[in-house]
């Protein structure tokens, strides 16, 4: 369980989240979705302790969360294999994730200024998926990828996190159809979320 009580979130004097109260029940997915510059990564840096709230308590049963940021945050000094590696301490498991991810030989042995955009994305979400972790936080974590690899690879993310409780920030309605549950910021400063079905979605 995820659970915030009257959250408020500041910049400065404005105030970008108020008195903002939800549960986030354990292995069920999330998207977070709503205009550009709402609060929406905002919300989850805050939900995942990167940013400290101006009030509010977050209550959380989980110990162990992982972030996907929608840029790659790799280790320059790393090749991809220890990037993912460093989650897991697991050279089987990490191969295994980084092949599930990118099919391509010798990849492994490559470092992050060898590697395209997408395939350091690519890297980053295998790291993400090697992680023994609870919780997993996604900031448009497909962005980057172009459309065919973006279907393939986000079905595979969605179903290997199926026991995982997930809150993805996007503006894509594909993103949000694979979750239980569409939550979407509105308003100046956000107060609560409007709850959609995520089949009748639109991409932003």
């Amino acid at each position: 369980m995820l659970k915030i009580e009257e959250l408020a979130v500041k910049y400065g004097k404005q105030t970008v989240i108020e008195n903002l109260s939800y549960t986030f029940e354990d292995k069920k997915h999330y998207a977070i979705m709503g205009p550009s510059g709402i609060g929406k990564t905002t919300l989850i840096n805050t939900l995942s302790g990167l940013i400290k709230p101006k009030s509010g308590k977050i209550i959380s049963n989980h110990v162990n969360p992982t972030y996907i940021f929608q840029e790659p945050r790799l280790f320059p000094w790393l090749n991809a294999l220890d990037n993912i590696k460093l989650v897991c301490n697991d050279k089987e498991k990490a191969q295994k994730m980084l092949r599930l991810l990118i099919d391509e030989d010798g990849v492994e042995s490559k470092y992050p200024d060898e590697l395209s955009g997408g395939m350091k994305q690519r890297v980053a979400i295998a790291r993400a998926l090697a992680a023994e972790s609870d919780i997993v936080f996604m900031d448009e974590p497909f962005k980057g990828l172009d459309e065919k690899m973006r279907n393939d690879i986000r079905r595979l993310v969605f179903d290997m996190l199926k026991d995982k409780t997930v809150i993805i920030v996007t503006h894509d309605a594909d993103d949000a159809s694979l979750c239980h549950t569409v939550l979407k910021m509105d308003g100046h400063p956000v107060k609560d979320f409007i709850t959609e079905e995520s089949g009748n979605i639109k991409s932003e």
